[in-house]
Protein backbone atom coordinates (compact mmCIF):
# COMPACT_ATOMS: atom_id res chain seq x y z
CA UNK A 1 0.00 0.00 0.00
CA UNK A 2 2.79 2.45 1.04
CA UNK A 3 6.23 3.07 -0.68
CA UNK A 4 8.70 0.72 0.68
CA UNK A 5 10.33 3.55 3.59
CA UNK A 6 12.54 2.52 6.23
CA UNK A 7 10.55 1.25 8.96
CA UNK A 8 11.54 1.96 12.87
CA UNK A 9 8.58 0.65 14.60
CA UNK A 10 5.55 -1.38 13.61
CA UNK A 11 2.44 -2.80 15.82
CA UNK A 12 -1.02 -3.71 15.30
CA UNK A 13 -3.32 -2.43 18.14
CA UNK A 14 -6.93 -3.40 17.70
CA UNK A 15 -7.70 -3.35 13.86
CA UNK A 16 -5.12 -0.32 13.13
CA UNK A 17 -1.90 -0.79 11.60
CA UNK A 18 0.67 1.14 12.70
CA UNK A 19 4.19 2.04 10.82
CA UNK A 20 6.72 4.56 11.83
CA UNK A 21 9.55 5.28 9.34
CA UNK A 22 12.48 6.96 9.54
CA UNK A 23 11.89 9.63 7.52
CA UNK A 24 8.64 10.99 10.37
CA UNK A 25 5.62 9.37 8.43
CA UNK A 26 3.48 7.49 9.87
CA UNK A 27 1.27 5.01 8.43
CA UNK A 28 -1.90 4.08 9.95
CA UNK A 29 -4.02 1.37 7.86
CA UNK A 30 -7.24 0.63 9.53
CA UNK A 31 -8.89 -2.97 8.30
CA UNK A 32 -11.74 -3.59 6.13
CA UNK A 33 -14.87 -4.03 7.88
CA UNK A 34 -14.15 -3.08 11.19
CA UNK A 35 -15.53 -0.36 13.74
CA UNK A 36 -13.37 2.05 15.79
CA UNK A 37 -15.68 2.50 19.12
CA UNK A 38 -14.27 5.34 22.51
CA UNK A 39 -12.56 2.25 23.91
CA UNK A 40 -11.02 1.04 20.66
CA UNK A 41 -9.63 4.59 20.01
CA UNK A 42 -8.26 5.07 23.21
CA UNK A 43 -6.28 2.48 23.19
CA UNK A 44 -5.24 3.25 20.30
CA UNK A 45 -4.45 6.76 21.14
CA UNK A 46 -2.22 5.41 24.32
CA UNK A 47 0.00 3.16 22.37
CA UNK A 48 0.97 6.09 19.79
CA UNK A 49 1.95 7.93 22.69
CA UNK A 50 3.67 5.16 24.66
CA UNK A 51 5.54 4.90 21.42
CA UNK A 52 6.19 8.12 19.91
CA UNK A 53 5.85 10.41 23.19
CA UNK A 54 4.26 13.96 22.87
CA UNK A 55 6.44 16.15 20.87
CA UNK A 56 4.72 17.33 17.38
CA UNK A 57 7.16 15.89 14.97
CA UNK A 58 5.23 12.89 13.06
CA UNK A 59 2.90 13.69 10.00
CA UNK A 60 0.16 10.72 10.07
CA UNK A 61 -1.28 9.19 6.67
CA UNK A 62 -4.62 7.56 7.63
CA UNK A 63 -5.93 4.69 5.26
CA UNK A 64 -9.33 3.54 6.21
CA UNK A 65 -10.34 -0.34 5.29
CA UNK A 66 -13.66 -0.47 3.04
CA UNK A 67 -16.59 -0.17 5.40
CA UNK A 68 -14.81 1.10 8.38
CA UNK A 69 -16.98 2.47 11.06
CA UNK A 70 -16.25 5.25 13.84
CA UNK A 71 -18.43 5.49 16.74
CA UNK A 72 -19.36 9.78 17.48
CA UNK A 73 -17.43 8.99 20.80
CA UNK A 74 -14.30 7.56 18.95
CA UNK A 75 -14.51 10.62 16.43
CA UNK A 76 -14.41 13.27 18.99
CA UNK A 77 -11.70 11.70 21.09
CA UNK A 78 -9.30 10.90 18.19
CA UNK A 79 -9.38 14.84 17.28
CA UNK A 80 -8.46 15.66 20.70
CA UNK A 81 -5.22 17.49 21.66
CA UNK A 82 -4.12 14.54 23.28
CA UNK A 83 -4.75 12.35 20.53
CA UNK A 84 -3.02 14.51 17.78
CA UNK A 85 -0.33 15.29 20.18
CA UNK A 86 2.61 13.57 18.34
CA UNK A 87 0.96 15.24 14.62
CA UNK A 88 1.39 18.19 12.98
CA UNK A 89 -1.25 17.01 10.33
CA UNK A 90 -3.02 14.38 9.05
CA UNK A 91 -3.43 13.20 5.90
CA UNK A 92 -6.46 11.10 5.06
CA UNK A 93 -6.71 8.92 2.04
CA UNK A 94 -10.06 9.48 0.13
CA UNK A 95 -9.66 7.75 -3.40
CA UNK A 96 -13.28 7.48 -3.87
CA UNK A 97 -16.58 9.69 -3.97
CA UNK A 98 -18.78 8.08 -1.15
CA UNK A 99 -15.20 8.36 1.31
CA UNK A 100 -14.66 11.69 0.13
CA UNK A 101 -18.04 12.78 1.17
CA UNK A 102 -17.80 11.00 4.69
CA UNK A 103 -14.97 12.70 4.94
CA UNK A 104 -15.88 16.04 4.16
CA UNK A 105 -19.01 15.77 6.92
CA UNK A 106 -16.93 14.64 9.36
CA UNK A 107 -14.40 17.56 8.31
CA UNK A 108 -17.14 19.93 8.93
CA UNK A 109 -18.91 18.22 11.89
CA UNK A 110 -15.38 17.56 14.08
CA UNK A 111 -13.07 20.47 13.30
CA UNK A 112 -9.80 19.10 13.39
CA UNK A 113 -7.18 20.48 15.94
CA UNK A 114 -3.98 19.75 13.55
CA UNK A 115 -3.35 20.83 9.95
CA UNK A 116 -5.20 17.76 7.23
CA UNK A 117 -5.84 16.97 3.79
CA UNK A 118 -8.17 14.87 2.26
CA UNK A 119 -6.06 13.13 -1.09
CA UNK A 120 -6.69 10.82 -3.42
CA UNK A 121 -3.66 8.44 -3.19
CA UNK A 122 -0.85 7.36 -0.43
CA UNK A 123 1.93 8.75 -2.53
CA UNK A 124 -0.21 12.18 -2.62
CA UNK A 125 -0.69 11.77 1.30
CA UNK A 126 3.00 11.09 2.08
CA UNK A 127 4.12 14.44 -0.10
CA UNK A 128 1.95 16.71 1.16
CA UNK A 129 2.89 15.57 4.73
CA UNK A 130 6.74 15.66 3.78
CA UNK A 131 5.84 19.33 2.55
CA UNK A 132 4.31 19.98 6.17
CA UNK A 133 7.03 18.48 8.10
CA UNK A 134 9.57 20.51 5.95
CA UNK A 135 7.76 23.70 7.16
CA UNK A 136 7.28 22.31 10.80
CA UNK A 137 11.31 22.05 10.36
CA UNK A 138 12.38 25.66 9.13
CA UNK A 139 9.74 27.32 11.09
CA UNK A 140 11.89 25.82 14.73
CA UNK A 141 9.09 24.03 15.86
Amino acid sequence: MFAEREILLEWKVNHVHIRVRADHIVEYTIDDNSRTTLADQMEITQSLINRLGMEKKYALVVVSGDFAEHDPEAIRYGRSTEDTSPFICSAIVAPSLPKRLAANFYFTVFKPTIAYRLVATMEEGEAWGMKQLEKNHSAGK
